[in-house]
């Protein structure tokens, strides 16, 4: 990669400290170059540019040059939190930012191994980085250290960079005292206000509510089995109760403060077992967890508690008798008579009465063996010396027709159902006979995405195309092997019949099957993106249509010529930046992007810039960064999906929940009654 003209400048580069002697010397020396340029640049363009080369090359360079990303990275922390006259401005730090947020995945390549811990020596580079961009927030957001309210774009685009580097790897896991500064910063901004703060804006909260809800549900959580293509749960509740040959009796739905709940009643297993399935939907997602009531310890798991009716019953092995104490006496031994010297002084007792005495026990001796002989006569007659068998209690009573106890106790032992959570848990139908109309009600809220999503057209012109016209050059079926192996390092190639993930704005800029079988595609926990490719797309029409949609185009041109061969590939008033890629004639693997723009952007973006020339190897990568980077800039005064998501949530819950319900009402639902009086 090679420093763009704008970039470089028309000074010559100061002169080296050292004598390049080696390669190794060579990049040395370019690197010290940079940053110099760095530290002496004062035009602020310059710098927005000189920033994004400087983050193309470390691309370029890695994981060879560890070196130059942590001495990157320091300088930009010290020009963020400075206070010097020489400080950069708004539009440079706005810059720096975003080029940090890129560099956590760049972290993530170099300093982390196979088993995805971090190593000791490199968990400074995040915690200097983190704790940086917290002093940030702090001396622009406390009143003591600015004299006015910072500009919110500032401090959104510090939050989320913080949110890139908390998620790059569990390096926070083990650095408790930065942890506690991103969650001050939280409280500072989503807790009760603070006296000596400037009050957040709803930007501010929006993108600290994004980094609060990253830590609780995305730290941590390996992408689904379905692939980094769908952070949230597939199945909805009509797959569910399909699955289960279940009905739309045995589900109920409720709200939570802005949770979704559908509870799930599965039939009673073996023992009267309790499974329930829960779904729920907020503004991060959807998610399906399965439930089993169990009180006993599962098979193979290890008990500290002793239970002695497991042990008589291994021991007496009597499986054909309900009691299984029945034999128990088998294995007790009884107790030896004890023989003694000793004198009966029952029978010496009488020896020492006189006459009247004597003659008053003998009549009582009389008295207590007739009733004994009385009493061992009737228990004769009435089952003999046993004791009767004893038997386990009935299991209580089921609601058979529509069993509304799995999810009631369920949600009891969650706490939803306690009076004090009242006023919060609101039902969503009111009788159970009467079920919510989930398959409807959730359709709209399944259909918005968690995480931004962008689109971006692909089209090809190749070699010796001077005579052809723009319907031409999109009618092309094939296209070269180089472009090929471009664009399948864009993303990954997903097959449309079955990919669950972004296809592209619904319903009519979607690509499907019919049209497409298979497109580039890239996602991770933020964003999701997807390529419409001219020569995969199946017929011209819906090729002009698709790329005319998108505001960003990647232009392949597979030979150097003038740009004046695109007038007409670019679909017309929609396509606001063009990323125009031609191969460097006599190079073999250096290619020179052009970044032609129909529109003044308000900051400079990259990591490519105009007329930089970039190798193959990373040139698919930085290639889709620049273009992720644009459609941001082009959508930067839209809300946040997950903003959207709440807004949806709470508007979905004010329509349907069931507030005029008496407290009788309420807890009578979580009931199967009937008025009928059984026989």
């Amino acid at each position: 990669m090679i420093l763009s003209t704008d970039a470089a400048g028309s000074s010559p580069p100061p002169q080296s400290p050292l004598l390049i002697k080696t390669y190794k010397d060579m990049i040395e020396q370019f690197d010290w170059l940079l940053l110099e340029a760095l530290k002496e640049e004062i035009d602020p363009n310059n710098q927005q540019e000189l920033l994004w080369t400087i983050s193309a090359y470390i691309y370029e360079t890695v994981p060879n040059n560890k070196i130059l990303v942590q001495q990157f990275i320091g300088c930009l922390l010290r020009q963020i939190v400075s206070k010097s006259a020489t400080a950069w401005k708004e539009p440079v730090i706005l810059t720096s930012f975003r080029v940090l947020t890129d560099l956590a995945s760049i972290y993530s390549k170099l300093y982390i191994d196979e088993t995805n811990i971090v190593k000791n020596v490199e968990k400074d580079i995040p915690h200097e980085l983190v704790t940086r961009l917290c002093k940030f927030f702090e001396i622009s957001c406390n009143m003591q250290c600015a004299v006015s309210a910072p500009a919110d774009i500032l401090i959104v685009e510090c939050i989320d960079c913080m949110k890139s580097w908390c998620l790059a790897s569990n390096w926070i896991l083990f650095d408790r005292p930065c942890f506690q500064l991103v969650l001050s910063v939280i409280d500072k901004t989503l807790g009760e206000q603070k006296a000596d703060y400037f009050p957040p804006t709803e930007k501010i909260k929006e993108a600290t509510s994004s980094l609060f809800t990253a830590l609780l549900n995305q730290h941590g959580h390996s992408l689904s089995d379905s692939g980094p293509s769908n952070l949230s749960a597939l199945p909805t509740e009509s797959d569910l109760l399909e699955s289960q040959k279940l009905n739309a009796k045995n589900i109920s739905c409720f709200v939570f403060n802005n949770t979704l709940i559908s509870v799930i009643r599965h039939n009673r297993g073996p023992h009267n077992k309790i499974t329930d399935t829960l779904v729920l939907r907020d503004m991060t997602g959807k998610y399906v967890w399965n439930t089993t009531l169990n009180f006993t310890p599962a098979v193979g798991v290890n008990s500290n508690h002793s239970n002695t009716a497991h042990a008589v019953t291994s021991t007496t092995n009597n499986n054909n008798n309900t009691n299984n104490f029945n034999n128990v006496s088998t294995t007790i031994t009884k107790y030896d008579t004890v023989e003694t010297s000793k004198p009966d002084y029952l029978e010496e007792l009488p020896k020492n009465l006189d006459q009247e005495i004597l003659s008053r026990y003998n009549a009582a001796v009389k008295e207590v063996q007739a009733r004994v002989k009385d009493e061992t006569e009737w228990v004769a007659q009435n089952g003999g010396g046993s004791y009767p068998e004893q038997k386990r209690p009935n299991d209580p009573p089921l609601d058979l027709a529509y069993d509304t106890t799995p999810s009631r106790l369920l949600l009891s032992h969650l706490g939803f159902l306690s009076l004090d959570n009242k006023p919060n848990f609101l039902l969503l139908q009111n009788d159970v006979l009467k079920p919510f109309n989930f398959s409807q009600n959730f359709t709209k809220i399944d259909a918005t995405n968690e995480r931004e999503t962008f689109s971006a057209g692909v089209v090809f012109i190749p070699k010796h195309s001077s005579s052809l016209s723009a319907d031409q050059i999109l009618a092309l079926d094939s296209a070269s092997s180089d472009f090929y192996d471009f664009i399948s390092n864009l993303g990954w190639g997903v097959d449309l019949a079955t990919h669950k993930g972004y296809t592209g704005t619904p319903p009519n800029f979607a690509l499907d099957a019919n049209l497409c079988s298979v497109a580039p595609y890239y996602s991770d926990l933020n964003l999701e993106i997807i390529f419409q490719v001219s020569t995969l797309i199946k017929d011209l029409s819906s090729r002009k249509k698709f790329l005319g949609s998108n505001k960003v185009l990647i232009t392949w041109m597979d030979e150097f010529m003038s740009m004046d061969k695109l007038a007409g590939t670019e679909a017309q008033a929609s396509v606001k930046y063009n990323i125009v890629i031609s191969p460097l004639p006599r190079t073999g693997d250096l290619f020179l992007v052009k970044i032609l723009k129909f529109e003044s952007p308000k900051y400079v973006f990259g990591p490519i810039i105009d007329e930089m020339i970039v190798g193959k190897r990373v040139l698919p990568e930085l290639v889709r960064m620049t273009a992720i980077n644009m459609s941001k800039a082009l959508t930067e005064d839209k809300g946040r999906p997950m903003t959207f998501r709440k807004f949806l949530i709470s508007d979905f819950k004010n329509k349907h929940r069931v507030d005029a319900i008496s407290l009788a009402k309420f807890y009578s639902s979580q009931f199967n009654l009937t008025d009928k009086t059984s026989s």
